[in-house]
């Protein structure tokens, strides 16, 4: 952005010239008092520059208010505020509070008036002839100074006094709001504990239900496997009696161990019915018996093929 040419300031006037030789005289203008003592015109710069110093001076010249009032005239006052304004803007660009400048100017307009009013004689020290006696008779009686009359002071509302009985009931109030706390918090604590001890219930019945659970799926797996073999066998039997390539001496053997293998893997499934039933028990839903969970498990895979290979032994016997 192009930067401003700053504006021309225009030159002083002749009043203006006799008021800073005025105003140099009577110490405003510090060391350059000589310069604008002497000087019969002023350029516009130079008129700013004089007020620069005077608003430099200002602060010491305002602090002896008798010497300014027997050196500087309410009018040369007044012609300097008049010249600070008509330069304001010239001021602002020298980085010259103006409306402190001004109210330094007018604080000691202030303080000059006061001292020419108080040299001036008062209207007691004229002379005035002296009232005749006929004029005095005639005169009519000066009136009464009138009474101010005094508003009375404002009362202030009274405040009802607090009873005994009000406090006493707020007392009670808070004794109450105190014990429903307290049983809100002892029946917080009973129900933590008691959800604590669920829990701890919860998870030692859990472990034990998983090592047991362990313990019955390796005994499923080893009734399956007894099962698959005795299962192998009855198809090789089975094969034989069909090709007459056993005696009945061999087949009735052969029953006869097939029998016990049978017996021996019903015993087992029957042990672990009656295990997966406790287990199962516990959370088993209305309506369902034990039993029923029991032959439903998972765990219980190879009761299916139990079934068939009896009804397979029942059909070779016949």
């Amino acid at each position: 952005m192009a930067q401003e040419t700053p504006k021309a300031v225009k030159p002083a006037t002749e009043a203006e010239v006799s008021l800073l030789n005025r105003l140099a005289k009577n110490g405003f203008l510090g060391e350059k008092r000589g310069h604008y003592l002497k000087a019969k015109s002023f350029t516009g710069e130079e008129v700013v520059e004089a007020l620069v110093e005077i608003d430099k001076a200002l602060p010491s010249l305002q602090g002896n208010g008798t010497q300014a009032g027997a050196t500087h005239t309410e009018e040369d006052l007044r012609g300097l505020l008049d010249l600070v304004k008509g330069r304001k803007d010239a001021l602002w660009d020298k980085k010259v509070q103006v409306w402190s400048f001004e109210k330094r100017v007018k604080d000691m307009m202030v303080s000059v008036g006061k001292l020419a009013a108080s040299s001036e004689p008062g209207p007691a020290a004229e002379e005035k002839p002296a009232p005749k006696a006929s004029d005095s008779a005639k005169a009519a009686p000066d009136k009464a100074p009138e009474r101010s009359e005094e508003k009375p002071a404002p009362v202030p509302t009274p405040v009802p006094e607090v009873t005994q009985a009000e406090l006493d009931e707020v007392a009670d109030q808070a004794r109450e709001l105190v014990k429903k706390l307290n049983d809100l918090s002892a029946e917080t604590e009973k129900r933590l504990e008691k959800s604590r001890k669920e829990t701890e219930e919860t998870q030692r019945v859990a472990a034990e239900n998983i090592e047991q659970l362990k313990i019955l799926k390796k005994l499923v797996d080893q009734v399956q496997a007894n099962l698959d073999r005795t299962g192998d066998r009855l198809e090789e039997v089975s094969l034989k009696a069909s090709k007459n390539a056993m005696i009945d001496s061999e087949l009735r053997q052969e029953l006869t161990v097939l029998h016990k293998d049978m017996r021996d893997n019903s015993q087992d499934i029957s042990v672990l019915k009656q295990e997966m039933a406790k287990l199962e028990a516990k959370k088993a839903p209305k309506g369902r018996s034990p039993l029923d969970e029991a032959l439903t498990s998972p765990w219980v895979a190879g009761g299916a093929l139990i079934v068939g290979l009896a009804a397979l032994v029942v059909s070779i016997t016949k």
